[in-house]
């Protein structure tokens, strides 16, 4: 069995060269872009969840604070991702970009729930 890559590598960077993507975040339906949105964060809250369960690192599963704050930062994520998309960096800038971002995101994910930062 082969060894997973990083989501951020395998699924969301060969995206961010899609034209069918910039059209999405621009098109005058603006339902179907958020449906799309919301169900990633939908997808990612529940993989947080289920990772703090498996972990024991359920420090923002104790009450509906926690739930709201999960729900908050991956939108914060998703949202900042699709910056890539609505300033028209170049493909190269926005791997750049969303490294960044990955870093930013797994470091403040690390302290909220007590894991060794890296």
């Amino acid at each position: 069995m082969r060894p997973r890559k990083c989501l951020l590598n395998k699924q969301i960077i060969p995206w961010l060269d899609i034209s069918v993507n910039q059209e999405l975040t621009r098109c005058s339906d603006k339902d179907c872009y958020e449906k799309m949105i919301d169900s990633l964060i939908d997808i990612d809250v529940k993989c947080t969840f289920r990772f703090m369960q498996c972990t024991g690192r359920g420090a923002l599963t104790d009450d509906q604070t926690g739930a709201l704050m999960v729900h908050m930062l991956s939108n914060a994520f998703y949202s900042g991702l699709f910056e890539t998309i609505r300033h028209d960096l170049s493909r190269e800038e926005a791997i750049v970009y969303a490294l960044r971002l990955r870093r930013f995101f797994r470091m403040g994910w690390a302290d909220l729930l007590g894991m060794e930062k890296g």
